[in-house]
């Protein structure tokens, strides 16, 4: 069994990611809890496996349709960069529930939300974090939307879940 390769030169994309990673991880421990643990812990690990499913398929032969970091083959940097989507989750449902965001508005934040993952992932490929060959930041836009909706679908469920449990205890 091969280890992952490190990075070819530790550059730009690396402290790109590490920046983020650190950034994100204190940033979801700041902020006054406002979902129990385990919900909390199932919204980062959503954030965390949901892409990684979607890099395994789209990012690898026969589609290929970018390249993360260094290597088209997987490196130790793409398993920490797939590290940075939990906190990304977290504070996109944090909000969510926070402003108490409700109705269209839903609609709003999820645009929202896609914009600012579709900057965030331009400034990665600016930094070589992301290469493009037949994908877009366009089709990047639209799978963020669509899994952000999947996450208040199934982030909602476990905190219902999570009351119920309480009730019954």
């Amino acid at each position: 069994m091969n280890p992952l390769p490190f990075p070819k030169r530790f550059d730009a994309n690396e402290w790109f990611i590490i920046a983020g990673l650190a950034a994100g991880y204190i940033a979801v421990f700041l902020p006054r809890r406002l979902f129990p643990f385990p919900v909390s812990l199932l919204i980062v690990l959503f954030g965390i496996t949901v892409p990684k499913l979607f890099d395994a398929t789209l990012a690898v032969p026969p589609f290929e349709l970018y390249d993360i970091n260094d290597y088209s083959k997987l490196e130790l940097m793409d398993v920490v960069l797939h590290l940075i989507y939990g906190p990304f989750a977290y504070f996109f449902t944090y909000g969510y529930a926070r402003f108490q965001i409700r109705g269209p508005a839903t609609i709003a934040w999820i645009i929202g939300y896609s914009l600012l993952g579709v900057g965030i992932e331009w400034i990665g490929t600016l930094v070589g974090v992301y290469t493009h060959k037949n994908w877009n930041l366009l089709y990047s836009f639209f799978v963020y939307g669509c899994l952000q909706g999947l996450l208040l679908v199934f982030s909602r469920l476990w905190l219902r879940s999570w009351e119920v449990t309480k009730k019954q205890a």
